[in-house]
């Protein structure tokens, strides 16, 4: 969870998150290189923002937007974080973090 809060700050400048306890979800894809195929292990967790102030690092990302989870399930559903994000998803549903 410290990579994923370092990443947070170092790509797009948030700092203050407060992560959801015991809200983890993983995928794993594969994703063909130039030496073969490589298998990935994505982590997501979920997170409460302080701010929705973003400082976007150019050289690490293009873009970043927000989204609701309909909008964001319509864009990642066959992707394998849309599983994540599903998942998610039911979790929030199935417990009151405010």
């Amino acid at each position: 969870m410290q990579t994923a809060l370092r990443e947070l700050e170092e790509e797009v400048g948030i700092k203050h998150v407060e992560i959801v306890p015991h809200a983890k979800f993983t995928d794993h894809y594969s994703i063909r290189t130039s030496h073969g195929m490589a298998k990935k292990t994505v982590t997501l967790f979920l997170g409460k923002l302080k701010s929705s102030t973003i400082r976007l690092k150019r050289d690490e990302l293009l873009d970043v937007h927000w989204f609701d989870y309909h909008t964001a399930s319509l864009i990642l559903g066959k992707l394998s974080t849309g599983q994540s994000l599903r998942g998610a998803n039911t979790y929030l549903q199935q417990h009151k973090w405010t």
